[in-house]
């Protein structure tokens, strides 16, 4: 509907079938980040202080996040972890973009947020295996994650071309790890790239926080960020995150 350039009225039209949504829209707009001088009590309101884009963002979260649940334990510690690290990513790379001001032709909040969508899908399958005891309970935290890392990529982005997403999105679900590997690098791979391994240096994951120098990294160096941009970008994620992950919990 956003692509066919639909109205307010017509949005909220159709997110307001969903009560669960509805209400969450509301709460957000009435948050410190957009809150205004009068509290919003009506969906239409919402959308209104949001604006359309960021509303849709907050639509996908909303419905990405209930994919991120399972009964199993063991899986939902990481699956809770990867989705606190996905959130975060995606928040860097929205404010990345905007300070660096490239103009992505996909959402650069989406794409990130989209990254580690192979990851998720391949938690929830071993789970699945062990709730029917195809897998053995005993299968130690350091295979799952070894399994996980060495598979999610191509994963990732055979789920996203058989889901019909866009190239970019199928291209940093990809690369974004082996980000060299790719021969035209686009800016919402760089960005996504980076955005990833400044998250992770913040703790935002399920392995120790990253120690490297960010202004080392190859990302870093292609869209020529400096030390003022990786403070900003890091002090307004941790902001978001301490602000916002309340509404998705």
């Amino acid at each position: 509907m956003t692509n066919k350039n639909a109205n307010l009225q017509e949005i909220a039209d159709l997110l307001s079938t969903d009560a669960a949504i509805s209400s969450k829209l509301i709460s957000i707009s009435n948050s410190a980040f957009y809150r205004g001088v009068s509290e919003n009590k009506t969906l239409r309101n919402a959308i209104s202080r949001l604006g359309i884009q960021i509303t849709k963002q907050y639509v996908d979260t909303l419905l990405q996040r209930s994919l991120f649940a399972n009964k199993n334990k063991k899986i939902s510690i990481f699956l809770e972890a990867l989705w606190e690290h996905s959130l975060a990513c995606a928040y860097a790379s929205q404010i990345l973009t905007e300070s660096l001001r490239i103009k992505l032709q996909e959402d650069a909040f989406t794409l990130a947020l989209m990254h580690d969508i192979g990851k998720l899908v391949l938690f929830q399958v071993i789970a699945e295996l062990q709730m029917k005891k195809k897998l053995g309970d005993q299968i130690e935290d350091k295979e799952i994650l070894e399994t996980v890392e060495s598979h999610h990529v191509k994963f990732g982005a055979s789920l996203l071309k058989l889901w019909k997403f866009s190239g970019d999105y199928i291209e940093i679900a990809r690369y974004h790890d082996t980000i060299k590997e790719i021969d035209s690098i686009s800016d919402g791979c760089l960005i996504v790239h980076f955005s990833n391994l400044l998250v992770k240096s913040l703790g935002y994951g399920y392995s120790e926080a990253l120690d490297a120098d960010l202004l080392e990294t190859f990302s870093a160096k292609k869209l020529n960020i400096n030390p003022e941009i990786i403070e900003n970008t890091s002090g307004n994620t941790k902001r978001f995150m301490d602000e916002m992950s309340q509404y998705f919990k």
